[in-house]
């Protein structure tokens, strides 16, 4: 049976142990969960999960389910949840970016509610959007792009439950609900980036939406990560052999 969370306080050790419970040699006796803040999981609630089993040995893990902002009706509508689940359930082991250890993946598919369970890679680096990277580091990860996009190159008609993404509706959505209401506010607050026609070239972006958007997706498909930028990935290795986690 497929089990998913509204609130990720509803993870309790019984939830716990119907999930994640095969993956360990002893039953979990008690689960304290701990939120992590609506803006590190953006799109997503995230907490971590202080597990305690029967020996009283402990352990943690990271536990996702839908944002409780105005994020969950955007997600929802890109099909955020379902891309996610989707992709640690059939793409993972395939992935030649090092990625976190899925232990539990599900998602109701007429609500998208889901439920993730994670290894912990609270003791690994995060990067920072400000502070930026490395050389060695912005390589590495072009290279690890690289990788993953030759992975799967020609390849996404293999998994069909992508179809979603070029579907009219989520198009639709992508317009009128992301791109065109952005559109004047950010003209408006910076005129400074917008000098000659650059409105004006912006603007028929939004008219022209539909056709761009279908002669960008008419190339040879691939997988891509989505959201591939500093402050989301994990930096590790050593300064001479960098490497990361995405």
């Amino acid at each position: 049976m497929s089990i998913v969370i509204e609130r990720y306080e509803e993870f309790t050790s019984r939830i716990a142990n119907e999930t994640i419970g095969h993956v360990y040699p002893e039953k979990i006796t008690e689960v304290e969960i701990h939120g992590l803040g609506e803006g590190v999981g953006l799109m997503s609630s995230i907490a971590r999960g202080h597990l305690t089993f029967e020996s009283g040995r402990e352990e943690t893990v990271i536990v996702k389910c839908v944002a409780r902002t105005e994020n969950s009706k955007l997600s929802k509508g890109l099909n955020f949840y379902k891309n996610e689940v989707n992709f640690y359930l059939h793409l993972a082991q395939q992935t030649p970016i090092r990625i976190p250890r899925c232990l539990y993946a599900s998602v109701d598919p007429v609500t998208q509610d889901f439920l993730l369970v994670l290894e912990d890679l609270g003791d690994e680096k995060a990067g920072d959007q400000l502070q930026g990277c490395t050389e060695k580091e912005r390589l590495v990860a072009f290279s690890r792009a690289a990788e993953l996009h030759a992975t799967f190159w020609g390849r996404a008609a293999e998994f069909d439950w992508l179809n979603y993404q070029v579907d009219m509706k989520t198009i639709l959505f992508r317009r009128d609900r992301i791109l065109r209401p952005g559109i004047e506010p950010t003209i408006e607050r910076f005129p400074d980036y917008f000098s000659g026609d650059r409105a004006d070239i912006v603007r028929k972006i939004g008219d022209q939406y539909i056709d761009l958007f279908l002669h960008a997706m008419g190339g040879e498909p691939t997988i891509i990560h989505g959201d591939y930028r500093v402050d989301n990935v994990f930096l590790t290795g050593s300064p001479d052999d960098p490497d990361i986690i995405a």
